[in-house]
């Protein structure tokens, strides 16, 4: 398996390709982001995929799109995710009978969503950084149904799992999956801090008093435990809904997080995730995520129970409304004495409605409904006001400073029930259109990668990387053009490799694929900034070198021929050296159109080719010669 030491996991190998490439350079003690970068231009498939997970990348073009996406996800979340998709094209099904293979991805691309979610307010490198390697974590159970798919079945048969499993595991193959994961997610760069968070993953959800500081309260060991523990819940079709239930208000009631929230950040972090499996090509049990996990804040909207601020200095008129509020309705409570202390409290609780007293010492109600709709977070909350008034003139103060409603003192029970039908119906529907927005933002970021892949595929040469024809044809177009308006010459040179066929015959098409690629790369590196590459045909290359005279353009001919025949291919039984024809043509202002030049250094190609191996040819004034 690449990048371990471990030899007793015949079956399952590790990453391959690009992301292979970039395991080792991130390996080294300097990886820097344009090394990533070059890697990624090796691969167009796992750039479209990696812009999915980076939306601050849209709307960008493909040259800006895919360093932007380094800098939003940073170079360690590029490389994990980059070992994600690598796995998952190499295990996306295997022989393990009882291992499920479906439920297992559906976990990773849900643990990641969840882990993102929770990290809300931590920066953009960080929460994917810590988020990647949390949907790595379970990597251990893969290798071990990969590895030892008959010895692991007996023990998924009987039902084990948690410690039990872990168990048996160790008895029967000498290793474990938490073990395994560490040991893999260690060589591959995990850092130390990372490595007990690992090893917790089948912990209890913590049992601890809840924490005062509201949302995004989890610390990052709990955040991680709670992704890990409820993308399995929700994925595995063996999980009960009673269990998530136990995992949701345990994290809830140990973080401080309202319980609503909580579930409202799981659902995102699904939609997000079937976002993500159509990009993958994951299927994702939908049916059974939804069913299982509760509705969360629309639920609670919907049977009237609200979370309710109160704020009132008198302690009479205080309990009074506690009571009927919370003991008699249900509603969740927290009350405040002032617009002072009431406005702290709504910052860390963001509740769904507002009661608050207009007299009060400190900070009256108008002054804190003023102050309320100043935040971001505080403009939608429904405020509602009561006065001992009901003048004209105070009636529109009040309305001017945000209030939503107001009911005159002394308070009666059913005009307070009238109200709150009224504040109801306005949390629904404005929960409502949060969720359709959020719907509709997804199936855009959907629409917008496909649209961005369907464009890349349509130019990009998806084996080398490189402009294809049509790209090629549109890059020539737009060379003569500008060499036209300026008065400039401009060489086209053409090659192909006589050896590709013997590759493909003796060692297989992968392997000339690889070929390829390679001669790709190096024709890149050879190239000045302003020339263009393309794959013009199965195993031919144009180069457009646009202010470039017939002398240069012979020199950049011979430069090419020194840099492609220096490789040499290694198969079973022998070596083959890269060996290749090129034609040069040049053209001025004066002389042809786009497709004569192309006939010109076709017909250059094809002497280079009745001439022999590495042969170079150049077309000038209807003469032929060779170089």
């Amino acid at each position: 398996m690449p990048h371990t030491d471990r030899q007793d996991l015949p079956h399952f190998s590790g990453p391959q390709g690009v992301a292979a490439k970039l395991l080792q350079a991130c390996q080294q003690e300097l990886c820097s982001p344009s090394t990533v970068a070059g890697l990624l231009a090796e691969d167009p498939l796992l750039s479209a995929r990696l812009l999915k997970f980076a939306p601050a990348a849209k709307g960008r073009s493909p040259a800006e799109a895919i360093p932007h996406c380094i800098g939003t996800l940073g170079v360690v979340a590029v490389k994990n995710l980059a070992l994600v998709f690598s796995l998952l094209d190499q295990h996306r099904s295997g022989s393990c009978q009882g291992f499920d293979y479906r439920g297992y991805w559906s976990e990773v691309l849900l643990t990641y969503f969840i882990m993102m979610e929770m990290h809300a307010e931590a920066s953009a490198c960080v929460a994917h950084e810590t988020s990647t390697w949390a949907m790595l974590s379970g990597i251990g159970r893969l290798a071990l149904a990969s590895a030892f798919p008959q010895e692991l079945a007996p023990l998924l048969a009987d039902g084990l799992s948690g410690a039990a499993l872990l168990e048996q595991e160790q008895a029967r193959l000498h290793t474990n999956h938490l073990s395994l994961s560490l040991e893999l997610l260690t060589q591959w760069g995990l850092p130390d801090n990372l490595s007990g968070l690992v090893m917790a993953q089948v912990n209890v959800p913590p049992n601890r008093p809840a924490s005062d500081s509201g949302l995004g309260a989890l610390s990052g060991a709990d955040a991680w435990q709670f992704a890990c523990l409820t993308a399995r819940q929700l994925c595995h079709a063996n999980a009960q809904a009673g269990s998530l239930a136990s995992v949701l208000f345990a994290f809830a009631n140990a973080s401080g997080i309202p319980h609503a929230k909580l579930i409202t950040r799981v659902q995102q972090a699904v939609a997000k995730s079937l976002a993500g499996a159509e990009v993958l090509g994951v299927e994702l049990s939908v049916s059974t995520m939804m069913d299982k996990l509760p509705q969360g804040t629309p639920s609670i909207v919907a049977d009237s129970r609200l979370r309710i601020l109160i704020v009132e200095d008198d302690p009479i008129v205080r309990t009074l409304l506690e009571t009927w509020l919370k003991v008699d309705v249900g509603h969740s409570l927290i009350s405040a004495g002032n617009g002072e202390q009431a406005l702290e409290l709504a910052r860390q609780h963001l509740p769904q409605l507002i009661i608050t007293d207009w007299r009060m010492p400190v900070m009256d109600g108008i002054a804190f409904c003023k102050a309320l709709r100043l935040t971001d977070w505080g403009r939608s909350i429904y405020v509602l006001m009561l006065t001992a008034s009901s003048g004209d003139d105070d009636l529109v103060e009040a309305f001017e400073a945000g209030v939503d409603d107001f009911l005159v003192k002394p308070v009666k029970r059913q005009s307070l029930g009238a109200r709150l039908q009224a504040a109801w119906r306005y949390i629904h529907f404005r929960e409502q259109w949060r969720q359709d927005n959020e719907r509709l933002a997804v199936a855009n970021e959907q629409l917008e990668l496909q649209n961005r892949q369907l464009q890349l595929h349509s130019t990009v040469d998806t084996l080398t990387g490189l402009p294809n024809r049509r790209a090629g044809q549109r890059a020539l177009t737009q060379a003569m053009s500008a060499a036209q308006r300026h008065g400039l010459q401009m060489c086209l040179i053409c090659f192909d490799l006589d050896c590709i066929q013997l590759i493909h015959d003796s060692a297989g098409h992968v392997t000339g694929d690889e070929v390829l690629q390679l001669i790709g790369v190096t024709v890149q590196q050879t190239l000045r900034v302003e020339d263009t590459v393309c794959r013009w045909d199965e195993d031919a290359f144009l180069i457009i070198a646009p202010g470039t005279a017939l002398t240069d353009g012979i020199k950049a001919a011979q430069r090419l021929r020194d840099a492609v025949v220096s490789h040499l291919i290694t198969l079973e039984s022998s070596a083959i050296n890269v060996t290749i024809h090129i034609g040069v043509a040049c053209w001025d202002a004066e002389s042809k159109s786009r497709e004569q030049l192309l006939v010109e250094v076709e017909q250059a190609l094809a002497a280079a080719k009745r001439a022999g191996k590495n042969q170079i040819a150049v077309l000038s004034d209807e003469t032929i010669r060779l170089i």
